[in-house]
Parts: structure tokens; C-alpha cells; sequence
């Protein structure tokens, strides 16, 4: 009997730090897991915090992985890769903050997944152009399982409510993997 394989797609994100060599080891840690395949990482992107407080920049990409492991498995395997590269989760309060390393499971294969420890999609995909760029650089004509658009149409009409004043600016700006600075 043969193996079957789920397609995901991960939000990488981190504004403590070397973003991009957090993101780079977070990346090549979940390679490491016999369960998980590689498939494509997207440029990082850099971007000011949404929905925060905080001088530092984001650095965000999105990676299309396969894996055998269930939507809340793969989730729980996030946040023990986040723990290992250094994520504080023990705030006393639940306000976003600063973080090393942040890993978001955007989507599972079509799937709509509503447990209490795991939604999918990110409820807040729609929202961020932060997800939504680096997606459209992968994979743009992916449908979201909710709303049936596509992640292009998707980040159409994010730039749209943008341009008209309806969601506050968001800047984005498109890196390389090599650092230069």
C-alpha cells in the first residue's frame, strides 16, 4: 500500500533576528521530518507589522510542502519547530508580540478543518498581503476551499480595499534568500 501524501502550504514569518536564516532553518527542519516533502519556498518578503506593535520589520515567505500527517498533527509539529528555533509562547497576556520565528498553517490540501486548536484555512488569510504575495509567487491560481477564489483574486481585492482607505496600508517588498547587508 502506497503512501498518500497531502499538499499544505505553510506561512514562515519572523522580525527578531536573522529572519531569513530562521526562516531558512525552520524550513530545512521540516525537510528533516521523514513525514514531510519540500516542495517550494517563495522569496521572503518584507514587511511592517500587521495587527501589532513593533519597530521590527517581518521577514515572511510561504512554503508548499507534501505530508502524511493530519491537518492537527502537522499544526502541532509547527509549534514544537517554532519552540526549538527559539518562540516564546508563555506571554501572560495574548496580545501579538515580537517573535523569532512564527509558523501558520495556511492550507490543507481543499480541506476545511474547524477543531479548537486548529482552523483551516488561516482565518486571516484574506487579510495580509504578507500571505497573500508570497502565495501568488507559488502558487496563484490555488482556490481557497472557503470562498472558491483564488489567492490572486484574493490579493486583487486586498490591494483594492487598500487603495480605497477601507484596510490600512500594508508595505511589501520583495528580497532575495542571499543577504546582503
Amino acid at each position: 500500500m502506497q503512501d498518500i501524501y497531502y499538499t499544505a502550504f505553510i506561512g514562515l514569518g519572523s522580525n527578531l533576528g536573522n529572519g531569513r536564516q530562521t526562516i531558512q532553518q525552520a524550513w530545512k527542519r521540516l525537510g528533516n521530518e521523514d513525514t514531510i516533502r519540500l516542495t517550494t519556498l517563495s522569496s521572503p518578503f518584507f514587511s511592517d507589522p500587521v495587527g501589532m506593535e513593533s519597530e521590527n520589520q517581518f521577514t515572511n515567505c510561504v512554503g508548499r510542502i507534501e505530508t502524511l500527517l493530519s491537518p492537527v498533527k502537522l499544526l502541532h509539529l509547527l509549534l514544537g519547530v517554532e519552540e526549538e528555533l527559539g518562540r516564546d509562547r508563555t506571554s501572560s497576556n495574548q496580545l501579538p508580540r515580537d517573535r523569532t520565528l512564527d509558523l501558520d498553517l495556511l492550507y490543507y490540501s481543499h480541506r476545511v478543518v474547524n477543531e479548537q486548536d486548529c482552523i483551516v484555512p488561516h482565518p486571516r488569510i484574506g487579510e495580509r498581503l504578507f500571505v497573500l504575495v508570497p502565495m501568488v509567487e507559488i502558487e496563484p491560481t490555488y482556490r481557497d476551499p472557503v470562498t472558491g477564489e483564488t489567492v490572486v483574486s484574493m490579493c486583487r481585492k486586498l490591494y483594492a480595499a487598500i487603495r480605497e482607505g477601507e484596510v490600512a496600508q500594508q508595505k511589501i517588498k520583495r528580497g532575495t534568500w542571499e543577504d546582503n547587508s
